[in-house]
């Protein structure tokens, strides 16, 4: 299976990752408009996640009207706006500027109604500790009300690890792991600049390194997948998660489960680890 899709920058709507990639709950497209362009779509049997990159647009979606939404320039100004689509609703994208969003979609049942995630909706964290530190933002998380959909941005700083310690997520066996096929999509700053991203299983048959390049899609179908980010770029990933069970129950990769203890220490006396700021 190919693990790495490349997304070829240009306008319209682009497919990156389709059913013949060989994942069984994600796809993954790209649109791109330019001013008063418009763009009509519908996903038949597969709740979608419109996650705007950058621009601004108004979203039309059933009866709803997201009217001039958006706004980022990149992806690296902070959490942008979102729009769920359940399956079978019909939209329509009319942009104002220029703009670019993702659209990940999986499988699902009609019903429910298309709702949006404003910037001030998305709760934001900061996970991990000295160069596995990084910026979560929870965009759709478990308890939002799409049927299987997870949605996740995630920004790591130059020379930083991400995904860490190394989880999986491949087996429903709460309240341990949960089974969920997971896309990273991949942005860096300057767009020059590359991460790396091992996949690897217990039984070592799956366990490759990927190069994360600018606009790369990586398909995680099973297995651990940390991600180490070069020095000297700002690294962006979209992940786009999906399986039958909605929870976030990652299951850590035993050899080192032992960095979240670590993390607590570090975080007790990060005035004396160089690199971590202590929070009074």
């Amino acid at each position: 299976m190919q693990l790495k899709r490349k997304y070829v920058n240009k306008p319209g709507i682009s497919e990156v990752v389709s059913k013949a990639d060989g994942l069984q709950s994600l796809q993954l497209s790209m649109l791109q408009l330019a001013p008063g362009e418009t763009y009509h779509g519908r996903f038949e049997d597969q709740e979608t996640a419109f996650v705007i990159l950058s621009g601004t647009c108004t979203v039309v979606g059933g009866s709803q009207v997201f009217s001039n939404i958006g706004g980022r320039r990149e992806v690296f100004d902070g959490p942008g706006y979102t729009v769920y689509l359940p399956a079978g609703c019909e939209f329509d994208v009319t942009a104002h500027t220029w703009m670019e969003a993702a659209l990940g979609s999986t499988p699902s049942q009609p019903g429910g109604h298309p709702l949006l995630i404003q910037p001030g909706d998305v709760q934001r964290s900061s996970r991990g500790v000295l160069n596995w530190r990084r910026n979560i933002w929870d965009v759709m998380p478990p308890d939002f009300p799409s049927q299987h959909m997870v949605v996740v941005e995630v920004i790591t700083p130059p020379g930083n690890w991400s995904s860490v310690p190394p989880h999986r997520h491949e087996e429903d066996h709460l309240p341990v792991e949960v089974h969920q096929e997971e896309i990273y999509f991949y942005r860096l700053k300057p767009v020059q600049g590359f991460a790396m991203q091992r996949i690897y299983t217990d039984d070592g048959t799956l366990d490759e390194a990927v190069v994360a390049q600018h606009n790369d899609a990586i398909l995680v179908p099973r297995g651990y997948h940390p991600v180490a980010v070069a020095p000297g770029y700002t690294c962006y990933y979209l992940n786009f998660l999906s399986g039958n069970l909605k929870a976030t129950a990652p299951r850590d990769d035993p050899q080192h489960a032992w960095l979240k203890s670590f993390e607590v220490i570090a975080r007790e006396w990060g005035h004396s680890l160089p690199g971590y700021e202590k929070k009074e």
